[in-house]
């Protein structure tokens, strides 16, 4: 195939430029002053961490439930640097959860150079997903932690267990529930895999493994529904507002959506498309798209009484980044001829860059914002009282020292 073209040529460069723009973003926008739920999930926690004896007790309070997560990954990461730094640095762990989402664009590379997509053509994919569209991810500790580290052990889950890794492909399941709760969808897909090979004691084992997860997650550690979280049945009996919520969720990179309906629609239609006519080799990427498909509806059941509009929101963009990317590499796997596969790839390069210049200036804006709010004293928190009390009290115990 004759790939010397200016796009081939060009391709460090598009690499380059988000790279360089998403890790300024990150340092000159991450704050060491907590932002939201850093005050429960990390200064909160710290501070019954600190009270608590016994490693029995510590454990449980690891695993504890915050909202409808059990964000035992994070909770760990907080602790060790405790332990090693005897104080917090939210700014460090705004870093380290940022390092997943880096570490995820390289297993798609490893997963795209086997379908032999070149370097050149894969630099469509860190533009688009080191595009600002979830800047409120970036610059946010506990939800950077939480989300880009589910996502990341989630589909390294399904990339181990495609790859026949299967005992690694469920360690990465369990850590990627105990990041977030949307890793247990990574479990039915797993199930799928193995009965599709027609493994089925396989796909038993699975069973059984995502059984155990699952009664840890809601029944050993006592779970409840968070009160302020809307109702399932009232969503299904809302069957308009799911009908609209999936596909605001799914083209949520637009943040309009008056757009963002119509391409979650179009998306949803690529990933039917390339579902029904995958082979074998495409497994790995098409069960991502899965993935994608599935969080999008558990979401709309869970979150749509907060209204179609809550779909659009920044920390919800990466699924629809994700599922972009995956079309991009489907679609160049599936190209019939060699000037089909570069045309795709110049379309993927144009989404690409239209896709990070507009999402660049209005994600600037409102991380500086919120950056600035912050050293101002505004505390982000529907609780002022206990939030006040829960910073007070890690300052006085020497977790917390604002800089």
């Amino acid at each position: 195939m004759n790939r010397d073209t200016v796009l081939h040529k060009a391709w460090p460069i598009l690499v380059t430029i988000p790279v360089l723009a998403y890790l300024w973003g990150l340092y000159a926008y991450s704050n060491p002053l907590p932002y939201c739920d850093d005050i429960d999930a990390i200064l909160g926690f710290l501070n019954q961490y600190t009270e608590t004896t016994g490693f029995g007790n510590r454990l449980e309070l690891i695993f504890s439930q915050h909202n409808e997560h059990r964000l035992a990954y994070n909770r760990s990461i907080t602790a060790l640097y405790y332990s090693l730094f005897g104080q917090v640095d939210l700014r460090v762990l705004t870093f380290i959860g940022n390092l997943p989402w880096f570490a995820l664009i390289g297993l798609l590379w490893v997963a795209a150079r086997r379908r032999g997509v070149s370097a050149a053509e894969f630099s469509v994919v860190p533009l688009l997903l080191l595009s600002l569209t979830h800047h409120e991810l970036i610059t946010w500790a506990m939800a950077s932690m939480q989300q880009y580290a589910q996502l990341f052990f989630a589909i390294l889950a399904l990339y181990l267990f495609v790859r026949e890794a299967h005992g690694l492909a469920l360690l990465c399941l369990a850590v990627a529930s105990f990041s977030g709760g949307g890793g247990l969808l990574v479990a039915p897909l797993l199930v799928l895999h193995a009965c599709l090979e027609r493994r089925f004691r396989l796909a038993a084992v699975v069973v059984a493994f995502a059984g155990t997860l699952a009664f840890a997650y809601f029944v050993y550690f006592p779970y409840a529904k968070p009160v302020h979280h809307p109702s399932i049945v009232t969503a299904m009996l809302s069957p308009h507002i799911l009908a609209g919520y999936i596909p605001a969720f799914l083209g949520s990179v637009s943040r309009n959506i008056r757009i963002a309906i119509p391409l979650g629609l179009i998306l949803l239609a690529l990933s039917v498309h390339f579902i029904r006519r995958h082979d074998k080799a495409d497994r790995f990427l098409i069960l991502v798209v899965l993935f994608v498909l599935e969080t999008a509806f558990v979401t709309a059941l869970t979150r749509s009484g907060f209204g179609i509009q809550q779909a659009l929101s920044s920390r919800y963009s990466e699924y629809s980044l994700i599922l972009m990317s995956l079309l991009y590499l489907l679609g160049l796997s599936h190209a019939g001829s060699d000037t089909v596969r570069t045309r795709r790839m110049q379309a993927g390069v144009a989404v690409a860059v239209l896709t990070f210049a507009f999402s660049f200036a209005p994600a600037q804006r409102d991380m500086r914002k919120r950056s600035d709010d912050l050293t101002k004293g505004v505390i982000t928190h529907p609780d002022q009282a206990a939030a006040r009390a829960i910073i007070e009290r890690a300052q006085q115990k020497g977790i917390f020292v604002p800089r």
